[in-house]
């Protein structure tokens, strides 16, 4: 099976699918990322093929079984183009998966919260968080996709305290970092704050156990879980007339050491009207 990581990363999914014996080739724009993952595949002893290159405009042909992206080419500016070309590069009867935010969840909300301490004019370019919402997956996917599938699921962040979530996150999660460069101290201290209420509004586990926002799993040492939603979390075949589905159930641990669950691919097929998504799909989407 040869697969296509966009956006990867460090290569969480791209080193999950090379250790069950995929081919894999990983892709992102920053060339930090991608050194990083080199790296980590290599200490890891896999085969994994990195190169720099951006999600709206993939180096690649129409050459892979999967082309995925988990949490990466949402952030791409422009979503119509990575849809383009994300289905560019499967081959035909291939798969195109994504894990995504939606904007129900921790990360969506914090960035609308982040916005209105922002003095910058509101971005015309939308929201990467519409990825996660399943209406506007499949009108970004129409005339591309022959079957889609979407699976809502919930990816979980854990902090031993909220001491620990501002060190391990809010110290280094770059829009916070800036507005903390932007902001009077006073003015950040306040986003904290209401960063913090987030927290407990969405943790679970204040609502079970003693503490704001905390969660006490056993004994006394405190946790933060943070519950942060998402959406198409499936899968979408590639119009062709021989449809062909790639299982990759056992592809777990993608987004390893954010949560403590498996994240899988393994939806039900829903089929759509495939001769009018092949009339509509441009003939080198086909055969380039």
């Amino acid at each position: 099976m040869k697969v296509l990581d966009v956006a990867a990363g460090n290569g969480n999914f791209a080193v999950a699918a090379a250790r069950i014996g995929a081919g894999v080739t990983a892709s992102d724009v920053s060339a930090h990322m991608v050194g990083l993952g080199r790296g980590r595949s290599r200490a890891e002893g896999l085969d994994v093929t990195w190169l720099e290159a951006d999600a709206e405009s993939l180096p690649f042909a129409a050459a892979f079984d999967v082309v995925a992206s988990v949490f990466g080419a949402m952030f791409a500016p422009r979503p119509e183009l990575v849809a383009e070309e994300m289905f560019r590069t499967a081959r035909p009867g291939g798969v195109v998966a994504m894990a995504n935010y939606g904007s129900a969840g921790y990360l969506g909300r914090l960035s609308d919260l982040i916005g209105t301490f922002s003095n910058a004019p509101p971005s015309a370019l939308p929201s990467p968080y519409l990825w996660g919402e399943p209406d506007e997956v499949r009108r970004r996917f129409r005339g591309l996709a022959s079957k889609l599938a979407v699976e809502p699921g919930i990816l979980t962040f854990r902090f031993a305290s909220l001491e620990a979530w501002r060190e391990e996150f809010a110290n280094t999660n770059p829009p916070l970092m800036a507005l903390k460069q932007i902001l009077p101290a006073a003015a950040f201290e306040g986003l904290i704050a209401q960063a913090v209420a987030l927290v407990d509004e969405l943790n679970p586990g204040a609502r079970r156990h003693r503490g704001p926002g905390l969660e006490l799993p056993g004994g006394d040492r405190p946790q933060v879980t943070l519950l942060p939603a998402f959406a198409d979390h499936g899968h979408a075949e590639r119009a062709d007339s021989q449809q062909a589905r790639v299982d990759l159930c056992s592809v777990d641990q993608v987004g390893a050491g954010l949560s403590d669950r498996h994240v899988h691919v393994e939806v039900a097929m829903v089929e759509q009207e495939q001769d009018r998504a092949a009339r509509e799909m441009a003939p080198h989407d086909l055969h380039s």
